[in-house]
């Protein structure tokens, strides 16, 4: 319930500030997901999928400075949820 309050507040903190984000939650509302929703999701796929293949290189050349960013990208998260 934690994570998914924090989520909310930062949406709205964001829709505050951002017509974009007032957009896009105000299609979501209204029933029509379709519009921006459907791109902006292909363009997060796209963007994971690049980000993948980048570790995915860097990985086999850096095997050990990778583990230690997984290290730390784990203990950052595990902070700021306590």
């Amino acid at each position: 319930m934690i994570g998914t309050s924090s989520l909310c507040a930062v949406i709205a903190g964001i829709s505050i500030v951002s017509a974009d984000v007032r957009m896009q939650i105000a299609n979501v509302i209204a029933g029509d997901p379709a519009g921006e929703v459907s791109a902006m999701t292909f363009r997060v796929l796209d963007f994971g999928r690049t980000f993948a293949g980048a570790a995915a290189d860097y990985r086999a050349a850096n095997a050990p400075l990778v583990g230690f960013g997984i290290a730390a990208v784990v203990l950052t998260i595990v902070m700021f949820r306590t």
